[in-house]
């Protein structure tokens, strides 16, 4: 079976908001580095699980202006 995370990618003035769902966001200063961001955060709050191997799909929203 196949861990899982689908994110949503939006943009900032900083970089790149994250959005995990269920309240759990995170940034990223480019979308090349969201993965790894993505990872650190959840072997963060879930200690002792492998993230490194999971799918994560992020989807970037494009369609409105940079938020301040």
């Amino acid at each position: 079976m196949t861990n899982r995370v689908r994110v949503q990618a939006s943009r900032f003035s900083g970089g790149w908001e994250l959005d995990l769902g269920e309240g759990r966001v995170t940034q990223a200063p480019t979308l090349a580095k969201a993965r790894s961001e993505i990872i650190d955060y959840l072997d963060l709050w879930e200690e002792g699980v492998d993230h490194s191997d999971w799918d994560i799909q992020i989807t970037p929203n494009i369609t409105g202006a940079v938020k301040p």
